[in-house]
């Protein structure tokens, strides 16, 4: 069975899935880095995930993300990190929790702004606008929570601490 891991952007998806991915040794795969792979196959054209959204717009974004997501369909015992907005379609819930179990990895609302102002933000955020941030968190924390199997609370935890907890989890778990 796969892990897949969910959350915002900055909660650590990549990190600890990374992290874990080598504990386990299991293959690691990041679904930003292969909408991206996938995008430069078919285009002939190197750009990141946020090149394209801001280039080409959401509904191609998305259109290109669920690709990405189908495309794992015969994934087997690998460790997922998904886009921060791949919880946005139905469709893409349900193909995921199919995949797999599904991990939450929950950060506050002032961590998440927090880091937001130390990278970059995402294409479709207003950096002057702090109710855009406030709203974004409100509506994908309820689809994160719905979605998720288990929830992993971040605050104040190493990235190999969240990856040694979630392997113990994976240890006492059936299908692991």
């Amino acid at each position: 069975m796969n892990i897949i891991l969910i959350g915002f952007k900055g909660c650590g998806k990549t990190s600890v899935g990374a992290h874990l991915a080598q504990l386990t040794q299991r293959c690691f795969i990041d679904t930003d880095r292969w909408m991206e792979q996938h995008y430069r196959v078919i285009y002939q054209e190197s750009q990141t995930v946020r090149e394209i959204y801001r280039s080409r717009g959401e509904s191609f974004f998305r259109l290109l993300e669920k690709s990405v997501l189908t495309s794992l369909q015969d994934t087997q015992t690998s460790i997922i990190a998904t886009g921060g907005g791949a919880v946005l379609d139905c469709d893409n819930v349900m193909r995921l929790r199919h995949l797999g179990c599904l991990i939450y990895l929950h950060v506050s609302r002032e961590t998440f702004a927090a880091r937001l102002n130390m990278e970059d933000l995402p294409v479709f955020l207003d950096p002057r606008d702090s109710q855009s941030v406030s709203l974004l968190y409100e509506q994908r924390e309820m689809l994160y929570q719905q979605a998720a199997h288990k929830v992993m609370f971040t605050e104040n935890k190493s990235i190999a601490a969240l990856a040694i907890e979630l392997m113990t989890w994976m240890d006492n778990q059936n299908g692991f």
